[in-house]
């Protein structure tokens, strides 16, 4: 009777109980399995593709990554991602992270490389040609005085069909965000993905994902978790970037056909998604709820210190007068979601509330490109080239923050398996003494693994000093006891 968490190709979906006792674990954090508990066999089972399921293996750490909004500076991130892809010796960036969270355009990414599994490569390719199909102006928009009406009219300045037509082309149209049948281009495993969008019903901050989890009904909810009891009311993955991307003034929002609900875009409240992660991992994984992640690397857009941040800045649960009319709500937010201050304002203040303390700072890294002038409007399609060029001045190699980074995220792919510990007594002092292994969490006959021997071959060649892992002692003061774990520490 545990909660239904695991997305099957047949469409059925499985507990945590049923996935181990069913599956077979290869290597130390992949499930294996090869046919559906509840398919029996006088029913025909769908033909059944290689399907892999993450698992988060004992003693290793929890990796996030989060991706903010921006438009077409969305570009931003992934050239950020490329060098960090680079840096890691070309091992897929996606892999080496549990969770992806992003908004709108950084939602768009997120599941590109988290549930479709493309390359980095092709998930920049993708979003370039996105971006010159999505921006087409209504007709009337150009013309002074009839623009505002036209605007007022349809709720965007542009079409959405355009839009609608280059997400269902890159995405496809029938497969669905969570359940549903799948092919066998999902056979890969992929990391639990989240998006955030925005309830018009309510104004309320929400999140859509390609995971279930159990509910939160202790603590006050900063947003809602969608999930629908029905494979009608789920939504398809174009349909979920469509809703995490339906900026007001810009396009009209998206009605849900499934469900007849209607979404804005996920900038309103979350347009830095750090606190939406930060929640999610901590439900997801509620053993590891009290200890900090292995790392939490949040990526923006761009940003220009000498902006005037948005005045329209949007608090979770604010209901004032503008929030409470829909139509004024559209007025204000645009200024909010174009602010590209606003997302990097937003992780300064979760550093913060959260006492980040400066032992712990190396787990909470944000990297973000600083712009001399006003970052270019998310429409602005002609200035993709200048943001690249712009990543590449600003994060010359070797970049200290992009190679400490790396390592950083190379060491998360190990952890401390305890074996066995003994106890002694001498006098009033207990002695222990513990014995375990340090493990690999990419597979052993994976392209990952080679890659990663090349990469230590290289770095050891290159830099002329052996590699080491620190084992260390960890007080815990929750279960006042001590406990020993691998220190995932850039060295």
């Amino acid at each position: 009777m545990s909660v239904p968490e695991h997305s099957l190709p047949c469409g059925h979906i499985i507990c945590t109980d049923c996935l181990t006792g069913y599956g077979h674990v290869r290597g130390h954090s992949i499930i294996e399995i090869t046919e559906c508990p509840l398919h029996t066999q006088d029913n025909d089972s769908p033909p059944w593709p290689q399907w892999h399921v993450p698992i988060i293996p004992p003693g290793a750490g929890i990796r996030v990554l989060t991706l903010d909004g921006g438009g077409v500076r969305g570009i931003v991130e992934l050239e950020i991602l490329r060098l960090l892809q680079d840096a890691v010796g070309g091992i897929p960036i996606q892999d080496f992270f549990d969770l992806i969270v992003g908004t709108s355009a950084g939602g768009i990414i997120a599941l590109g490389l988290g549930v479709k599994n493309w390359s980095l490569a092709e998930c920049t390719k993708t979003f370039e040609d996105l971006c010159a199909q999505s921006f087409t102006l209504r007709k009337g928009m150009k013309i002074k005085g009839i623009s505002s009406i036209v605007q007022l009219h349809f709720g965007g300045m542009y079409e959405t069909r355009p839009l609608e037509d280059a997400l269902q082309e890159a995405f496809g149209t029938g497969e669905y965000f969570f359940g549903g049948k799948r092919s066998a281009e999902g056979s890969h495993h992929s990391a639990k993905v989240a998006v955030t969008s925005t309830t018009a019903a309510g104004v309320r901050a929400t999140v859509l994902a390609n995971y279930n989890r159990v509910s939160d009904e202790s603590t006050p909810k900063l947003y809602s978790f969608q999930r629908s009891e029905s494979e009608m009311g789920e939504f398809k993955i174009w349909e979920a970037a469509r809703a995490t991307s339906a900026a007001p003034t810009y396009y009209k929002s998206f009605i849900h056909e499934g469900s007849r609900h209607e979404y804005l875009d996920g900038g309103l409240f979350h347009n830095n998604p750090v606190n939406i992660a930060d929640s999610e991992r901590k439900l997801l994984w509620p053993k590891q709820a009290h200890k900090e992640p292995d790392i939490l690397l949040s990526i923006g857009s761009g940003y220009c210190t000498t902006s005037i941040p948005s005045a329209s800045v949007l608090p979770e649960g604010a209901r004032n007068d503008a929030v409470k009319n829909l139509k004024a709500l559209k007025k204000i937010a645009v200024g909010h979601i174009d602010s590209s201050l606003n997302a990097q304002n937003a992780w300064l203040e979760y550093t913060k509330v959260h006492n980040i303390s400066n032992a712990t700072s190396f787990r909470f890294r944000r990297l973000n490109l600083q712009l001399q002038k006003e970052p270019p409007k998310l429409d602005d399609v002609s200035k993709l080239q200048m943001l690249k060029e712009n990543v590449a001045q600003n994060f010359r190699d070797p970049h200290v923050d992009i190679s400490e980074i790396a390592k950083q995220l190379i060491a998360t792919s190990f952890f401390f398996e305890l074996d066995r510990k003994t106890q002694s007594t001498h006098g009033s002092k207990h002695k222990f003494t513990v014995i375990g292994t340090i493990r690999c969490r990419f597979t052993p006959d994976s392209d990952q693994t080679q890659a990663l021997g090349e990469y230590f071959q290289q770095v050891t060649h290159d830099q002329e000093e052996l590699l080491k892992f620190i084992v260390e002692e960890v007080y815990n003061e929750t279960a006042n006891q001590n406990t020993v774990r691998t220190r995932p520490y850039p060295y």
